[in-house]
């Protein structure tokens, strides 16, 4: 199943919110590997903002449109 903008949104925010709580506590591998999966989901935006306009107005629209 393909995640929906929102759901990698919220997703962002809670490894976000996840390295402000625990800033100072973490080793340096687990900040990295944290860091890591944020930029992994925001790579992952522009197509699931893509997939959210297929989902809503169908595929031939949004390749008409783009």
């Amino acid at each position: 199943m393909t995640k929906t903008t929102e759901q990698i949104k919220s997703e962002i925010a809670l490894e976000q919110n996840q390295l402000a709580m625990w800033n100072g506590r973490m080793d340096q591998s687990e900040i990295d590997w944290i860091n890591a999966r944020i930029s992994k989901l925001k790579a992952m935006l522009p197509q699931a903002r893509y997939n959210d306009k297929v989902r809503a107005f169908g595929w031939r629209s949004v390749e008409r449109n783009a």
